[in-house]
């Protein structure tokens, strides 16, 4: 008589992140594909206690409250064998604007990638230099005069994108602005900017890019590239120059 197979463990993921974050990116499609490998996919609500939402192998999260960093961590203490992706540590550095680029304060040597749609234009090349723009904060609360301080110390000079400060997904932190002059630099640091853009911000050079944004994913040895029309540059005013 044979043996009958043994059923395989289902295993549950739980994903903690916003519910506008959730409605866009568990669908239908991503549960039909989990299921097919017996993945089980659980949205998490972070204001709960975790362990009465179930029991999780894995947990994907990126919520920034204190009080779902305390309910997980808790979570986590009780049941070891959870993994979790991201610890908090791990994304501190990406929280602000500043710290994010910090690995590419020095220039890092690239070489081109072997996809022939990535390296198109690489041709001939042996290496890439890749750092990271010139930047600088305005604080909350900074004056005029520690604006032109600042602009003196970077030698930048206008056009300047205007970015906030904190990248954790608070309100308002993906606002964008292109600031033309001094007068429209002045307007932002009393408070009377475009709309979206309030300190803390973080001013960088434009660089004329066709008005377009450029994204690349990676994941593992796959590479994937997009182009878009940058939205928002457009939406928060792309000849802003504070006038009234």
């Amino acid at each position: 008589m044979s043996e009958q197979p043994q059923e395989q463990k289902k295993r549950v993921v739980g994903f903690a992140i916003l519910p506008e974050k959730a409605r866009k990116h568990i669908t239908g499609d991503l549960l039909k594909a989990a299921a097919a490998v017996n993945i089980e996919i659980l949205a998490i609500d972070p204001s709960k206690p975790v362990a009465e939402q179930g029991s999780f192998e894995l947990i994907l999260q990126k919520c920034r409250d204190a009080g779902w960093r305390q309910r997980l961590l808790h979570y986590l203490q009780h049941h070891p064998l959870t993994r979790l992706i991201d610890t908090f540590e791990a994304v501190q550095s990406l929280m602000a604007r500043d710290s994010m680029l910090q690995p590419l304060a020095d220039p890092v040597t690239l070489h081109p990638p072997t996809n022939d749609r990535l390296s198109s234009g690489t041709a001939g090349r042996d290496s890439l230099s890749c750092a990271a723009p010139v930047q600088a904060a305005l604080e909350q609360g900074c004056s005029e005069a520690d604006m032109v301080q600042m602009l003196d110390h970077t030698q930048m000079h206008f056009p300047l994108l205007a970015k906030p400060y904190f990248t954790d997904g608070r309100q308002g932190s993906h606002g964008l602005a292109l600031i033309q002059n001094l007068e429209g630099l002045k307007r932002l640091v009393k408070g009377t900017g475009p709309p979206g853009v309030a300190l803390p911000v973080m001013l960088q050079p434009f660089i004329e890019h066709g008005g377009c944004l450029f994204k690349v994913r990676l994941c593992r040895h796959a590479a994937h590239e997009k182009m878009c029309i940058n939205a928002m540059l457009i939406m928060y005013g792309t000849n802003w120059s504070g006038s009234p």
